[in-house]
């Protein structure tokens, strides 16, 4: 299961970032936005009910009552993380570059929120394949 949502992750990521530099210049990025979202419950919606077996629930109602403010929050985020994309993209950014930078940027923000937030250890595994994210990032830029 590991390597499959791994793989998912990387195909919808490259699918993500074409779909979001493709995205018309000229169009407001909140009404792109509001499509893509609905597009994307529309997605949950069916995906929901076509997995009852893989992932059991009870019931879409009783389903929604187990949340908490986290999902409110993720909500908002990935909103303003798209617009960021959007933006960014916009701005001139490449797919070759803005990705790059933005994921090891988000790295060493999710190293420091798990040592801070969850108590996870920082090794020094941890801190060289930070300094060489970062080194590539810089190799890149040269």
């Amino acid at each position: 299961m590991k390597i499959l949502s791994v793989g998912l992750i990387v195909l919808c990521g490259a699918l993500y970032q074409t779909c979001s530099k493709k995205i018309p210049a000229g169009m407001n990025p909140f009404s792109s936005l509001i499509l893509v979202y609905s597009a994307s419950l529309t997605a949950a919606v069916i995906l929901f009910f076509a997995t009852g077996s893989v992932f059991p629930n009870e019931g879409l109602a009783a389903e929604l009552h187990k949340t908490n403010a986290a999902t409110f929050i993720l909500g908002t985020v990935i909103a303003m993380y798209e617009f960021g994309f959007l933006m960014a993209y916009r701005s001139g950014f490449q797919v070759s570059q803005l990705l790059p930078i933005t994921n090891v940027l988000s790295l060493a923000a999710a190293v420091t929120v798990g040592a801070l937030v969850f108590h996870e250890g920082i090794t020094l595994k941890t801190l060289l394949g930070l300094s060489l994210a970062i080194a590539g990032i810089l190799v890149m830029k040269l």
